[in-house]
């Protein structure tokens, strides 16, 4: 279980020549094991580093990131995160990206190779395995950063703008990816994405942040069942969904 308890978080500014400035004003909720939500807000907003804090890459000004009661310090392999420029390692194949964490942690040869092989299945990899990122598209290379970090096996998998950089096909196909990798890990996972059909898609539950500093203005229970896939977009239902959810994003 992941618990936010009014969690703030401000930078000072730069070279104390400006004022600090508040990016998080006061942030409380509480995230079950297994489940998926989503975070949208205006560009600015924190929702970034919302994501730091959970992963343990930054700390917070005030209050606590709690998880199965252990208050975050710093960063684990527990809270694994995915990133929209891939991060990738261009020297290395498309094997060797997703085993580069298990390898850091010395995993046993044959955990490893088992690791990167459901993996690759997975994610639809492996033909290219011994591809280097760089020939790959853009779609390619986020499912080998996405599998890399699903190999280390994190119980909470953080994704920060994932698809962003992606046309809008191959956008909606990673979605559906990524709705299928849950059903099959049933992992926790926190998204973060200006996308509101992309939020809605993928997400049980979504939070609406404020203009920076982010506060929760809406918590959202997503009412679609499991699995979807493309279809569901296309629906009244969804499309009715979509609509009040851009009323009240953009305050119409």
């Amino acid at each position: 279980m992941l618990v936010l308890e009014s969690v703030t978080k401000t930078y000072d500014g730069r070279n104390g020549s400006s004022a600090p400035v508040e990016a998080i004003g006061g942030i409380s909720l509480t995230i079950g094991e297994g489940q998926f939500w989503a975070f949208v807000g205006p560009s600015g907003a924190g929702k970034t580093t919302l994501l730091r804090l959970i992963a343990g890459l930054d700390r917070p000004s005030g209050g606590r990131v709690v998880f199965n009661g252990q208050e975050i310090l710093t960063t684990s392999w527990e809270r694994g995160m995915v990133f929209q420029d891939f991060a990738l390692f261009p020297w290395l194949t498309v094997s060797d990206n997703i085993a580069f964490g298990l390898r850091i942690r010395r995993e046993r040869e044959a955990k490893l190779r088992s690791a990167v092989s459901h993996y690759l299945q997975v994610t639809g990899l492996d033909p290219f395995k011994d591809a280097y990122p760089l020939t790959l598209s853009g779609g390619m290379q986020q499912r080998v950063a996405i599998a890399r970090t699903l190999a280390n096996a994190p119980k909470i998998l953080l994704l920060d703008e994932p698809f962003g950089a992606l046309d809008v096909q191959t956008r909606g196909q990673m979605q559906e990816l990524l709705a299928e990798l849950w059903e099959q890990e049933r992992i926790t996972v926190v998204l973060v994405t200006h996308d509101l059909e992309e939020a809605l898609f993928l997400a049980d539950r979504v939070c609406v942040l404020s203009a920076r500093p982010a506060v929760v203005r809406q918590d959202i229970v997503v009412p679609f069942g499991r699995p979807r896939n493309r279809m569901l977009k296309l629906s009244d239902d969804f499309f009715r969904m979509k609509r009040d959810f851009a009323r009240l994003f953009f305050g119409a």
